[in-house]
């Protein structure tokens, strides 16, 4: 089992580590677990409802977004960065 108390999971991504990220819709965050099991928050979309996940071989994670609609970009270390598709994107 990955975790529990999630407020409706609606992705899954793993990274080249061997970590795994869950984007649960209530709260827009993306929670990350470590191989070991440790859980943080990893990035947060703003006025957003995460959904789709991915990782690219730099280890950069994007997150599609059905409300408002568009794709974050967050660094390996979960700060959000550009670019940023969509309308209505802060």
């Amino acid at each position: 089992m990955l975790g529990t108390g999630f407020n409706g999971v609606s992705g899954l991504a793993v990274d080249g580590a061997g970590n795994r990220v869950a984007s649960e819709q209530g709260s827009g965050n993306s929670l990350k677990f470590t191989p070991a099991g440790v859980k943080t928050t990893f990035g947060t979309v703003p006025n957003g409802f995460p959904e789709e996940l991915a990782f690219d071989s730099l280890g950069n994670l994007f997150v599609g977004v059905s409300q408002p609609g568009g794709v974050y970009r967050f660094t390996p270390a979960g700060t959000r960065r550009s670019p940023q598709w969509g309308s209505d994107l802060g």
